[in-house]
């Protein structure tokens, strides 16, 4: 759902949800997007999430952005966890909030970092600083991810992967273990993600053997 765009139009796209749930496995949970300083708070379209979740059978999960702001004052990512999102977009703002951070890694809710696009927006000036290294570092879960591809008209996160192995100094293991949390909190059946996670082992074991050549 669009912020921008007020209730009607989320209330459309719930409604949208509730429908296609009932006859495909195609949608994976409904999310609310637009620059979170200039837009209603996620607490504005708290009821009308929940009224839906509880109407919903095949249960509507959530995968909010949240936390996408470098206001002190922003609330979302306490929303966003009241209606258990399953994911937070962003979600840097969350080293502001202790009790949060740890939180969510009681709940394992994982953070989609989204380092090009917070560098283009202006929410940070030097991916260097960016806050997924403080927060790497205190065991939240996180993946590398590219915003939102149909707004950005992107493809694949490989850009983003390349300006974070760089300014965060990733090494080998947290690369990995990045692209393992890409599959694990994947909104995927456990069958599908086992074979990713079989198709990346081995494709590591390639990627790591031409390392080794050049060397």
């Amino acid at each position: 759902g669009l912020k921008l765009f007020g209730d009607e139009q989320i209330n459309s796209q719930l409604k949208c949800c509730m429908d296609g749930l009932e006859h495909t496995n195609l949608i994976a949970g409904f999310d609310l997007v637009c620059e979170e300083d200039v837009t209603p708070p996620l607490k504005t379209y708290r009821r009308m999430i929940r009224t839906a979740q509880e109407k919903c059978e095949p249960p509507l999960n959530v995968f909010l952005h949240a936390g996408e702001s470098c206001c002190r004052f922003n609330e979302n990512l306490y929303d966003a966890m009241m209606l258990g999102t399953k994911r937070i977009g962003h979600g840097f703002a969350i080293l502001n909030h202790p009790y949060l951070t740890d939180l969510v890694k009681e709940r394992d809710v994982c953070l989609e970092v989204c380092p090009i696009s917070n560098y283009v927006l202006g929410y940070t000036y030097d991916l260097r600083w960016h806050p997924a290294r403080a927060l790497m570092h205190r065991g939240v879960p996180l993946t590398i991810s590219a915003d939102d591809p149909g707004f950005w008209d992107t493809y694949g996160v490989t850009l983003d992967y390349a300006y974070a192995t760089l300014a965060w100094e990733l090494t080998l293991k947290e690369l990995k273990q990045f692209a393992l949390n890409g599959i694990k909190y994947a909104a995927l059946l456990d069958s599908e993600k086992e074979k990713l996670r079989e198709k990346l082992n081995e494709d590591w074991v390639k990627w790591i053997d031409e390392i080794n050549k050049e060397d």
